[in-house]
């Protein structure tokens, strides 16, 4: 065999190298479920594809929780270790298994900004059709002192 035959024949082998690492590795386009932070102007995504999502009732989600994740960035370094979980705007994205949709809850913070909705939708390659809601769960300190104001001068 000459020279040039083995190099075509090492193309194809790499080739489908990169076709079976790809079949192993979700399609980037798949959407995504996860939870996420507004943390110093930028947002911090724990996400996983769709196919992978845990159901808990009728939506699916990552089942990662703010604290837990939280606590892992904290370990590595990625957020200041004195910074608690719930000082910032976060929410998450789930599906509704039974109305066949993605919901993005969050904070209230995150909601009136619709760059900031639209990097999220992007960035877990959402569908258009994807319903935003305002969650009481996931208030940042700013939205909690602000509604404590609000209820001390009615």
């Amino acid at each position: 065999m000459s020279s040039g035959n083995a190099s075509v024949r090492k193309l194809r082998i790499i080739g489908l190298k990169k076709r079976r690492k790809g079949m192993i590795m979700q399609k980037p386009s798949e959407p995504r479920v996860g939870i996420f932070w507004l943390y110093k102007r930028h947002l911090i995504v724990d996400e996983t594809p769709l196919s992978d999502a845990e159901r808990y009732g009728d939506v699916s989600g990552r089942p990662t929780s703010h604290i837990d994740h939280w606590t892992e960035l904290q370990r590595n370094k990625s957020v200041l270790p004195e910074l608690e979980y719930d000082e910032f705007p976060r929410g998450r994205v789930v599906y509704d298994n039974a109305a066949q949709q993605f919901i993005l809850r969050a904070d209230a913070c995150i909601l009136r900004s619709s760059k900031l909705v639209r990097q999220i939708v992007r960035k877990l390659h959402l569908p258009p059709n994807t319903k935003t809601e305002r969650d009481d769960h996931y208030r940042c300190s700013v939205c909690l002192r602000r509604n404590a104001e609000r209820d001390e001068r009615e």
